[in-house]
């Protein structure tokens, strides 16, 4: 893997085509040692890597809407699964940087009004539950209000005009079965057939807290910034592993203010200086697929 980021580092940015078992491993996550510095080197701190299922995915192209609306998808209830704790924080800071967002919450997020919101906006957020079906890969879905879910197959049975962005926030969401990996059968891909742009999806369960901060700070790298969405979630992902706990508090002060209240004077300057999520586990799930 050095050897190809030393290839790549005069171009800058590549999108890779995986197949077979090579599509279920974070590329963006390789790493090496740097000799000189003593450092672990990552891949996506010399290069820009983005993902598609097909090379005529990754090279298509046509206007962005010019409507720019967001929809957020938080929490569908009720479900069997458990509730999100994280998704009311998650959705509040990353719709503080959206253009003219909605919000579907609870109750709301149903299978019918999501597929109808999916026309009339650009960008979609969905923070809910996700699964991947092993025996039936259509079936993979996101799971709406009433156990009701959003499928694979719903999404390639009808185009979705307009829609430029998608952000799954949600477990597995760019995950397939060893069966289909020749075909990158996805939720993420789905999307794309669908007719987005740009997917970032997970390649595995992640972390509720730390998924929160990586959104909220993907969109404001992301509209305040300038970033692409490509560019926005590497420079999350950065600032996630390698932030401190006080800059992460400054971000979601809301977020961490039960804990602070606890802490005594010494624990706390410790905790400020604290590194958690320097673990690829907490960063490394999520790429961009599609058009970077």
């Amino acid at each position: 893997m050095e050897q190809l980021v030393d290839l790549l580092l005069p171009v800058g940015k590549a999108v890779l085509v995986p197949v077979g078992f090579a599509s279920m491993v974070p590329w963006h996550a390789a790493f090496g040692r740097d000799q000189k510095s003593q450092t672990t080197r990552y891949a996506m701190d010399e290069i820009l890597l983005t993902y598609a299922p097909t090379a005529r995915a990754a090279s298509a192209r046509r206007l962005l809407s010019p409507d720019g609306s967001t929809l957020f998808i938080e929490d569908p209830q009720p479900v069997s699964l458990s509730s999100l704790p994280f998704a009311a924080a998650e959705v509040e800071l990353a719709r503080q940087w959206a253009p003219d967002p909605t919000v579907l919450r609870h109750e709301q997020a149903t299978r019918e009004a999501t597929l109808a919101k999916l026309h009339q906006i650009s960008i979609a957020h969905f923070a809910c539950h996700a699964t991947f079906a092993v025996e039936h890969p259509l079936a993979a879905h996101l799971l709406m209000a009433d156990d009701v879910p959003l499928t694979l197959r719903d999404l390639l049975t009808e185009p979705i005009d307009g829609l430029d962005y998608v952000v799954l926030s949600a477990c597995d969401t760019a995950v397939t079965t060893a069966d289909e990996m020749d075909e990158m059968t996805t939720l993420a891909t789905g999307f794309l057939a669908a007719g987005a742009i740009g997917v970032i999806a997970s390649m595995w369960a992640v972390p509720d807290a730390s998924t929160c901060l990586l959104m909220s700070h993907i969109y404001r790298g992301w509209r305040e910034h300038g970033k692409s969405p490509a560019e926005a979630l590497r420079a999350a992902q950065q600032w996630l592993r390698n932030g401190t706990n006080a800059e992460k508090a400054l971000l979601a002060p809301d977020l961490y203010a039960p804990l602070l209240q606890r802490l005594t004077p010494l624990s706390k300057r410790l905790w400020d200086e604290a590194c958690p999520h320097r673990h690829p586990y907490y960063w490394a799930a999520f790429a961009y697929f599609g058009v970077p």
